[in-house]
């Protein structure tokens, strides 16, 4: 959003689940892959965090306003209008210091930022950044249910297996159930759906993948990645199998669906 300088975006957010409960399988990398991509980008959200803060508070914006966002970000594409602010701004942070080391400290902690905006910027990241990062990590895994049935994340105790984007089994069960309600007029009713039904759902409504072959990022990709995710969804079947949703009692494949446990009566 800084990047564009408004919140308007297309933001098509997607991840890889690694559905076979096995730290080394072969579609592992892939989610952890995914997985790095999510939590190194902490960094960059909390510095954009700081700016958008900075700007709101500089040019004394009403927070409490709901376009008080698209303001800032306006004024950030065309940031170096407020460079005499932030300069009055800098220079109130340094007299604020007791002492003449103290103030030596932060102008060494800043001394490659060229203006006072940056300046202002990075002495937050250096200040905070690393509390907020800790926070911020602490947030996702705890949001994502690390290493409960009931979440989307996995995490080994050895460095060898590091955060994967996984599906538990409790959380596959309420999507499921989920999927297979459908609206009929004024009432709920049941409805089966194909294996490819559920998946496609799964992506268009929550960025969850359990076959990315169809995504453009996967295109022309190598044998080992085709396998990766034919693995992968012969486990997604298991665990529908083992939640009582899915039975392939035909090798016909129009006659593979997932079932409701429950009719709405």
């Amino acid at each position: 959003m800084v990047e564009a300088g408004t919140k308007d975006i297309d933001d098509d957010w997607s991840v890889i689940l690694d559905t076979t409960d096995n730290f080394e399988s072969k579609v592992a990398s892939i989610s952890i892959a995914d997985t790095e991509r999510t939590y190194n980008s902490l960094y960059e959200y909390i510095k954009a965090t700081f700016k958008i803060n900075s700007v709101i508070s500089v040019l004394q914006i009403d927070n409490g306003d709901s376009k008080s966002i698209e303001i800032a970000l306006s004024a950030l594409k065309d940031i170096g209008k407020y460079e005499i602010d932030f300069k009055a701004l800098w220079g109130h942070t340094i007299r604020n210091q007791s002492d003449d080391e103290d103030r030596t400290l932060l102008s060494e902690m800043v001394k490659y930022e060229t203006t006072y905006f940056d300046r202002y910027v990075e002495l937050l990241l250096k200040v905070r950044g690393k509390y907020q990062h800790k926070s911020y990590i602490e947030l996702l895994d705890s949001l994502s249910q690390k290493n409960n049935e009931r979440g989307f994340l996995a995490q080994g105790r050895s460095k060898k297996h590091p955060r994967r984007y996984v599906l538990g089994t409790r959380l596959l069960e309420a999507l499921v159930q989920i999927q297979v309600l459908h609206l009929e007029g004024d009432k709920f009713i049941t409805q089966s759906l194909s294996i490819e039904e559920l998946m496609n759902n799964l992506r268009k409504r929550y960025g969850l993948i359990i076959n990315g072959l169809e995504e453009e990022r996967f295109k022309n990709v190598d044998i080992h990645t085709h396998l990766a995710f034919k693995e992968n969804v012969e486990a997604f079947k298991i665990k529908l199998r083992q939640i009582g949703f899915y039975n392939d009692l035909s090798d016909a494949y129009i006659l593979q669906k997932i079932r409701p446990r429950y009719e709405l009566t």
